[in-house]
């Protein structure tokens, strides 16, 4: 389950995107990390995602179908799927959702940037 991006009206971005959020207090304030590097057109990226047993998997970004490439449960770890899509060519540049649907049902959206 992804975090979210604003808690009780509070919420954060670094270099324009949507940083997600562990708590708020009144006075502190604890986000999850933000890649500082972008994807590109062609890349391959990886997600681990739990939930999905052994259902068919597709991604997508910025609402764009992506290639899955390998979709199934790594090596020593259970109740976890590895899956390695490619960020599609015509992806826009910029903070782009990223969905996972597995069953015919879809996450909610993840932030990936694409340059």
């Amino acid at each position: 389950m992804p975090l979210p991006a604003a808690i009780s009206d509070v919420s954060a971005t670094v270099n324009g995107i949507p940083a997600p959020l562990y708590y708020i207090s009144p006075t502190n304030a604890a986000g999850a990390p933000i890649p500082s590097t972008a994807a590109k057109a062609g890349d391959i990226i990886t997600l681990y995602v739990t939930g999905t047993a052994s259902q068919s998997v597709s991604v997508t970004v910025g609402g764009l179908p992506a290639e899955v490439a390998y979709a199934a449960t790594p090596p020593g770890l259970q109740g976890v799927v590895q899956v390695n899509y490619q960020v599609p060519p015509q992806a826009a540049a910029g903070a782009q959702p990223v969905v996972v649907t597995a069953g015919g049902i879809a996450s909610p959206p993840a932030t990936l940037l694409v340059q």
